[in-house]
């Protein structure tokens, strides 16, 4: 069994057990395959097998892989079919091979005799089924109808790799061990089997597998850090309790152990105490440092521990410096942080904006106001409450500035700017100094006028300063532009066709042009244009000058240009066809005139430069589709003309349909759904020389098969819409043989008791007689059954046989043996004993019998209805007893008989002896010699 299934293994994964030279051969699903299987899924008994190719072959061997003796032939005849019968107490897989030495072939398939196969789990006795991690768990695999092509995969729920087995792991227990982590306190162990029988692998669960963990031990202080003098934290068991309403309620208790925190060489220590609920614990430390809890918390799977620590320090000591005056509005101020070192700091500068959070050193604040601010900062320790935090203050005045402002004009140019005027508008000053940005100063309210003579942006600012000492600045530009350079480009144009003309006018950077002005130079009306890149439509061949004036905001320049307008071609074509069905072709006659060049667009996404070009057009669409065809001409001056006309092409029906023909065994009824579109009318073939014309949306047609393998047929529909366009498709039809299973019988009729031999059927692989005459069904593919008549009349019997094929279509047919009365022979003999002679007297009393035989047992016969015989003793001694026999024959020849015995008693020999006297008055004796046996 090990060798088999290694060599079955090995079957599946290599692909030169079946050399290029070797035929297909049809598997037991009738399809023609390189390796066939053939599977039977009944399991055990008997498993009639059909061995068939559609090739011919040369001489062959067939080792079955059974033990049974190999098939051995000539030649094989295409879609013949060779028959084998396995024959199995239990499930098993079996080897074929075949061997063709003419075409180097050896090809290797496999039976199976199986059925599908039930997993199933049990826990072994004594086994566990909840455990604390890490525990190794038992599972016995219980699955039954287990064959050799059975896997078994086992998922134990813990996030492990499914683990796979072949069929020896059935009956197997295996261990799995379940380790810290990998379950959330349940799951359920999953057993998958699968062999070649079982369509849908089944499924065995195992549940609930309930693994339990200790538990996560926590503790939640009131706070985990304070500042001296307070000094009293409560702790509170915060433990997650691991898998209690699985049940792991066993054994929950707390321990707490609160340290040495008072110095005297021993911890404080509250025992074991059950929980929940929990009591919270309050302690009071004696003085400024580090605390250490432990909690210790049990449950059936152990102990875990959590250490806590808490800690008490000096609060801090906050401190501010202000810097010395006087500040400014609008001035920086730094102030000096003085606290204590390594805590977190906050800041309120005093404008309302609140306590913000800022690092360790000196912090910088703009004050765009004037007034008085209380600034504060807070040192403080996070976590630590009130009384780790510590605050302190410091007041400083900010005083008022002037206000420097002031006008230019002009304060823009083009190339330059001569006698800019400055006009002061401060308020609050006593003093003006001013930088113009074209490297002049001035210190006074008054300055005197600027000239800035070359291109640029300049900046002029103002400082002044206010009686108090604070000052203000002002600033203001002034620009002087750089005239753009009108400039622009234009290809000689065509008349009547659009003259494109393209702005390349320059400007400098940050300085765009922001109008255009054209003249075309042709005095139409429409010869101006604001765009920047028109374009002008010319009625006249000639040369014209065109003017382009652009702006940029401030500055402006002027370009005149020339361009020459050229004569116009004329497009025209014609085509043929105009309109028709999918794929259309159409041929163009080009008729233009004055043009060198063509370009066609056929408006299909195809192009062509041919000046008489042919195209084809398509429609993929629900509705006629019509192509715009356009034909661009143009002249050796690069003059166009386009003409376009129109090509209709209809639309073209899609044919489509569906079809239900239940696998099955012919006769199969196939429903043909016509889910066409577009059509009119319709032109079925249903691949089986019938055919059908039919408009509606279902059509139903029956195949038939009369060969003994699988038919396919090919149904194709053409549909055909109303302007004559044709569409088609095609399904196929798969039709198992129709199972037509006359049988013979040699004989049919005959005397009883009749033999009757049934040979097998072709076609036929599985079997099932009943021969009418209450005897048990028999399965074997060629039966020989006993038929008697025990009756005075011929008896017919009706012998039913329901055979399937290779493909599970069955048939049922009968034959009607007759089995002829058999004659009941009988007579009557008087006398049956007396004395030779004897005479007898025989009457005939048989039944059915059409002619009869005597025989008297002497050698002497008789054929008549009666007669009438005389028996003689020849034996003077003995008695004789004679057979005599009379036989019946029907007028179907049957015949019976009888025998009857009659005794006849030998004759008697009468005689004596007498002594003859000599002398008279002599007595005479008188001896009796006479004899006969008494036998």
């Amino acid at each position: 069994m090990l060798k088999r299934t290694l060599y079955i293994f090995l079957l599946l994964i290599s692909s030169k057990l079946v050399t290029a030279q070797c035929p297909q051969i049809y598997d037991y699903l009738g399809n023609l395959v390189n390796r066939p299987y053939f599977i039977d899924c009944q399991g055990t008994g008997t498993y009639n097998m059909n061995f068939a190719s559609s090739t011919n072959w040369g001489a062959y061997t067939i080792n079955w892989g059974d033990g049974t003796a190999n098939t051995v032939g000539g030649s094989y005849t295409a879609n013949s079919l060779i028959n084998h019968t396995y024959n199995s107490a239990t499930p098993d897989t079996f080897v074929i091979t075949l061997n063709i030495p003419s075409l180097g072939c050896t090809l290797t398939g496999i039976a199976v005799m199986e059925k599908p196969v039930n997993a199933s789990i049990q826990i072994p006795i004594g086994g566990i089924t909840t455990a604390c991690a890490p525990k190794a768990l038992l599972f016995t695999n219980s699955s039954t109808d287990v064959s050799e092509s059975t896997t078994f995969t086992w998922n134990f729920g813990d996030g492990t790799p499914p683990v796979t087995f072949n069929y020896t792991n059935a009956g197997q227990t295996i261990s799995h061990t379940y380790n810290p982590g990998t379950v959330n306190c349940q799951t359920a162990v999953t057993l998958t089997a699968d062999n070649y029988c079982t369509a849908i692998p089944t499924i065995a669960n195992f549940n609930p597998i309930q693994i339990y963990d200790i538990d996560d031990a926590a503790i939640t202080p009131s706070a985990f850090i304070k500042c001296w003098p307070d000094n009293v934290f409560t702790y509170t068991n915060t433990t997650n309790r691991n898998c209690v309403p699985q049940g792991n309620t066993f054994q929950r208790q707390e321990r707490w152990n609160l340290g040495d925190y008072w110095g005297l060489g021993h911890d404080s220590i509250v025992g074991w105490r059950p929980w929940p609920p929990t009591s919270p614990l309050t302690v009071a430390y004696p003085s400024v440092g580090t605390y250490t809890v432990m909690l210790e918390d049990s449950n059936l799977c152990g102990v875990d521990i959590q250490v806590q620590s808490v800690t008490i320090v000096n609060p801090p000591t906050a401190g501010v410096i202000a810097p010395a005056g006087p500040f400014c509005q609008g001035s920086a101020v730094t102030f000096t942080n003085t606290s204590s070192t390594g805590y977190l700091y906050k800041w309120n500068f005093g404008t309302g904006g609140g306590f913000v959070s800022r690092p360790f050193g000196p912090q910088t604040f703009t004050y765009n106001a004037s007034g008085t601010f209380t600034i504060a900062v807070v040192a403080l320790i996070g976590g630590g409450g009130a009384s780790c935090t510590d605050t302190d203050k410091v007041v400083i005045t900010i005083l008022p500035r002037p206000n420097a402002d002031f006008t230019v004009t002009p304060n823009k140019g083009c190339t330059s700017i001569t006698g800019a005027i400055f006009t002061d508008q401060s308020s609050s000053a006593i003093s003006w100094n001013w930088n113009f940005g074209n490297g002049n100063t001035f210190n006074g309210q008054f300055p005197p006028p600027q000239n800035y003579n070359t291109i640029g942006n300049f900046v002029a600012t103002l400082t002044v300063t206010a009686l108090n000492t604070c000052i203000h600045t002002f600033t203001a530009p002034i620009n002087v532009y750089q005239i753009p350079t009108a400039a622009f480009s234009a290809a000689n144009a065509c008349v009547l066709s659009p003259a494109s003309f393209t702005d390349i006018s320059t400007h400098a950077p940050g300085d765009p042009i922001v109008s255009w002005s054209w003249n075309f130079g042709d005095a139409s009306p429409t010869a101006t244009a604001s765009v920047q890149n028109p374009s002008h439509t010319y009625t006249t061949q000639n040369t014209y000058t065109v003017e382009l004036i652009v702006n940029t905001a401030n500055c402006t320049d002027t370009v005149l240009q020339t361009i020459n307008i050229n004569v116009k071609p004329i497009a025209d074509f014609t085509l043929t066809p105009i309109n028709g069905c999918p794929t259309l072709t159409v041929n163009f006659t080009n008729t233009s005139i004055s043009a060198t060049s063509y370009t066609w667009n056929f408006g299909n996404g195809n192009t062509s430069t041919a000046t008489d070009p042919i195209e084809s057009f398509t429609n993929t669409t629900a509705s006629n589709l019509v192509y715009t065809v356009n034909l661009v001409a143009s002249t050796a001056a690069g003059c166009t003309d386009t003409h376009t006309s129109t090509v209709t092409v209809f639309t073209k029906p899609s044919a489509s349909f569906t079809v239900s023909a239940p696998a099955g065994c012919s006769p199969v009824a196939a429903t043909f759904t016509n889910n066409s579109v577009g059509a009119t009318s319709y032109n079925w073939d249903f691949g089986d020389l019938s055919s059908s014309t039919a408009t509606t949306s279902v059509v139903s047609h029956t195949y038939m098969n009369t060969t003994l393998l699988i038919q396919t047929f090919t149904a194709q529909l053409i549909a055909t819409s109303s302007n004559g366009c044709k569409d088609s498709t095609s399904l196929t039809v798969t039709i198992y043989p129709r199972p037509i299973f006359n049988f013979t019988m040699i004989p049919s009729s005959g005397c009883s008791p009749l033999s009757v031999n049934f040979p097998p059927v072709l076609g036929a692989v599985t079997y099932e007689w009943d021969f009418g005459d209450g005897s048990p069904l028999n399965f074997s593919p060629n039966p020989t059954h006993v038929f008697t008549n025990t009756t005075t009349v011929d008896q017919t019997y009706t012998v039913q046989l329901i055979a399937s094929n290779a493909f599970s279509c069955a048939d049922t047919t009968y034959g009607y043996p007759v089995v002829f009365a058999k004659p009941q022979a009988n007579f009557v003999v008087t006398p049956t004993v007396g004395c030779s002679p004897l005479a007898t007297t025989f009457t005939n009393t048989s039944i059915a019998g059409s002619t009869y035989l005597w025989k008297f047992g002497d050698g002497n016969t008789a054929i008549t209805n009666n007669t009438n015989h005389t028996y003689t003793n020849l034996s003077n001694v003995n008695n004789q007893t004679f057979t005599c026999t009379l036989v019946a024959t029907s007028a179907n020849g049957c015949k019976d008989s009888l025998d009857k015995f009659v005794l006849v008693h030998f004759k008697p020999f009468a005689n004596f002896a007498l002594d003859t006297p000599r002398c008279v008055s002599k007595t005479i004796t008188f001896t009796n010699t006479s004899w006969f046996n008494y036998g």
